[in-house]
């Protein structure tokens, strides 16, 4: 077996080997950073249109595509529900708004209405992580 797998590793090596040499050749760091750039620039120029509400010019539209990701803060967090906290080393939003939901359901909350009073609760905990990321479509063409 683990011949096999020496094996495999030697062909998975000297592939890689063959796609570097290949992007060496073709410049292909260098096209990486050019597009790194143009995307730099497409990106800076949409939040410049978002940020003076140039959100639609005949039939182009701008498009939130990522609005960043929300992070609990702990410690705000554990003062108001330790229990919780405690059950989950790491908070992530999913499962403390599960958690929540499951605790204000078997209060007798509707399912519907126990969730939109988890995620308004949870919401005063967290902050948003990363930058928003949007395009730009055409609503004719379909771009």
């Amino acid at each position: 077996m683990l011949e096999g797998a020496i094996e495999l590793k030697k062909e998975i090596l000297l592939l890689k080997d063959q796609i570097q040499a290949i992007e060496e050749e073709n410049d292909l760091p260098g096209l990486r950073d050019v597009l790194k750039n143009k995307e730099g620039q497409y990106q800076s120029l949409l939040h410049e249109c978002y940020d003076k509400g140039v959100l639609a010019e005949g039939s182009l539209r701008v498009v939130t595509v990522y609005r960043g990701r929300r992070g609990i803060r702990f410690k705000d967090f554990y003062e108001s529900y330790p229990e919780i906290a405690i059950m989950y080393g790491k908070l992530s939003v999913a499962s403390v708004e599960k958690e929540l939901t499951e605790r204000f359901s078997s209060g007798g909350m509707e399912k519907k209405d126990a969730k939109e009073k988890a995620q308004t609760t949870l919401e005063k905990y967290c902050d948003m992580e990363g930058d928003p990321k949007f395009d730009v479509v055409d609503m004719v063409e379909g771009i």
